[in-house]
């Protein structure tokens, strides 16, 4: 039968038996339990399977920073991956430098062109008027040096009359031209002039000038002839012989 010393001794073994499978334990712990056993019982084989051995602090230490490593490999890669990744570059638009814009030759019968720059013409609007007595609705052109515009005659089978008033700030007569073209099957005929005129002199407001026109060439634009820059204003009326214009 054990004594206490016995007892005291087996509880000692086993409280340092238990010790081995806590958290922290070392292979210091296991050597004491081991020796402690043998004081015990040496007769007894040793056959109780080792606990499994912790990971010394600076093998868990290594551990701990080989895992830190692997993250910041980690992260360093799906950066390299993302630096590497094709970027969408989208072209933004330049601002150009601004340069005065070329001049259109257009032609204006006679052989001439006349050399007109974009935006020339600054504003036209319907104003009331009269073409030999018939009142009419003409049109009212402002612009700037020279410039080549529509007119747009109403269509007729016997022709009919036009009126033009031209005025101007320039202190050289601005001179205009109305033209037509006489169709020539699917084509048509070079500018021809209908009539011409130019301002007073010096600046202010010609006389009306009105003039005759055939069916078959009606005015379809005016031309004007003005210094760079000068202002300039032109009324015309369109009337047909069968028809008032509206």
């Amino acid at each position: 039968m054990a004594g206490p010393q016995d007892r005291e001794a087996t509880e000692r073994l086993d409280a340092l038996r238990r010790g081995l499978y806590r958290p922290g334990s070392t292979e210091a712990d296991l050597r004491q339990y081991l020796a402690e056993r043998e004081a015990v019982a040496p007769e007894a084989p040793v056959d109780e399977p080792a606990p499994p051995a912790q990971p010394r602090p600076r093998r868990r230490w290594l551990l701990a920073v080989g895992a830190g490593l692997a993250v910041v490999l980690g992260v360093a890669l799906v950066v390299a991956l993302g630096e590497r990744a094709p970027t969408r570059v989208v072209a933004t638009p330049t601002a150009r430098a601004t340069t005065a814009a070329d001049p259109i030759l257009i032609g204006v019968g006679d052989g001439q062109t006349l050399a007109v720059l974009p935006g020339s013409v600054l504003r036209s609007t319907p104003t009331a008027t009269s073409v030999r007595g018939r009142p009419v609705v003409g049109r009212l052109v402002e612009g700037r040096g020279n410039a080549v515009f529509a007119v747009g005659a109403p269509d007729s089978r016997r022709g009919g009359s036009a009126v033009v008033v031209i005025s101007s700030n320039a202190r050289v007569p601005v001179a205009w031209r109305a033209l037509s073209r006489l169709p020539i099957g699917r084509a048509f005929s070079e500018p021809m002039v209908l009539a011409r005129g130019v301002s007073a002199e010096p600046s202010g407001t010609s006389a009306p000038q009105t003039f005759e026109y055939r069916a078959e060439l009606p005015p379809s634009r005016v031309a004007v002839a003005a210094p760079p820059g000068s202002r300039w204003s032109l009324l015309i009326g369109v009337a047909t012989e069968d028809q008032t214009l509206h």
